[in-house]
C-alpha cells in the first residue's frame, strides 16, 4: 500500500504536535518541581538558586543546539547555498534532467515539509 504525501504530512504534523504538547504540558512543569526534606514534591521558589540553575541549563542547551546547527548545517542547505544560480544535471533511471536553483529550492522545501 502506498502512502500519499498528504497522509505522510498529516502523520508527521500530528507526531510533532504530540511531542511539543508532551514537553510543554508534562515534562516542562516537572522540571520546576523539587523534593523537600520531608519527601514531598513542591514547586521550586521563583528567584531561588535552583530556579536560576534550571533556567541557565535550559538556556545553555538552546545555545548549544543553535550553535551546532549553524556549525553543521543540513546537507540540503549547503547544496542550495552553494549553487549561486547555476544549473545542475541530475542523472537517474529516467534519463538526465537539468534543474535550476529555483527548482532545487522548491524540492528542498517540499522534502522538509514547508512551502
Amino acid at each position: 500500500r502506498k502512502v500519499t504525501p498528504d497522509i505522510m504530512t498529516f502523520s508527521l504534523a500530528l507526531a510533532g504536535s504530540v511531542m511539543v504538547t508532551v514537553v510543554a504540558i508534562s515534562i516542562g512543569p516537572e522540571c520546576m518541581h523539587s523534593i523537600n526534606a520531608s519527601g514531598n514534591e513542591v514547586m521550586i521558589p521563583m528567584f531561588s538558586e535552583m530556579f536560576y540553575q534550571r533556567i541557565a541549563s535550559f538556556a545553555l542547551g538552546c545555545a548549544l543546539y543553535f550553535s551546532l546547527s549553524s556549525a553543521f548545517p543540513e546537507p540540503d542547505e549547503v547544496l542550495i547555498s552553494n549553487m549561486n544560480g547555476a544549473s545542475y544535471t541530475i542523472v537517474g533511471s529516467g534519463g538526465s534532467q537539468l534543474l535550476r536553483q529555483e527548482e532545487l529550492t522548491r524540492f528542498e522545501k517540499w522534502t522538509n515539509g514547508y512551502d
